[in-house]
């Protein structure tokens, strides 16, 4: 197992001054230099935001099927891809030198959130929970 320490400046990130030690454990892999580490490691830190992600949008059902749950699966991916363009496509600020993407403008929750209202409005809400007791209490009125 080998270890890798990058430095890097805060710039003012987090309201910090100074330099940060980010230390890095491998095994299998032959790095040219720390920075390719530290890259590798971000795009890792996606993926798993990623997956995240999707897990926060998958349907939950309690079903054995594996078709109907990796339709639950697809759908959520299809989600996170619609998110992820939306902010590229539509709500990102153009400018010299690339797109600045703005999460701010359409969070991933708020997304959800609305998708869920939507879903409600459609097919209304059940906030009633009837029991035994309650059945036999209003025919005793």
């Amino acid at each position: 197992m080998s270890i890798c320490v990058k430095c890097r400046n805060y710039r003012g990130q987090w309201k910090r001054r100074g330099r940060q030690a980010l230390i890095y454990a491998y095994w299998g892999y032959q790095p040219p230099s720390p920075d390719s580490v530290f890259t590798t490691y971000r795009l890792r830190f996606g993926i798993e935001s990623s997956y995240r992600q999707m897990h926060e949008a998958r349907i939950r059902t309690t079903t054995r099927r594996p078709e109907a749950r990796l339709l639950h699966v697809g759908i959520a991916l299809v989600l996170r891809n619609l998110w992820v363009w939306l902010h590229y496509a539509v709500l990102a600020m153009p400018r010299r030198g690339g797109r600045v993407v703005l999460l701010e403008r359409l969070r991933w929750e708020t997304l959800l959130l609305w998708l869920l209202h939507v879903v409600e409005g459609m097919f209304g809400v059940a906030d009633a929970t009837y029991t035994e007791r309650d059945v036999e209490y209003e025919l005793a009125m």
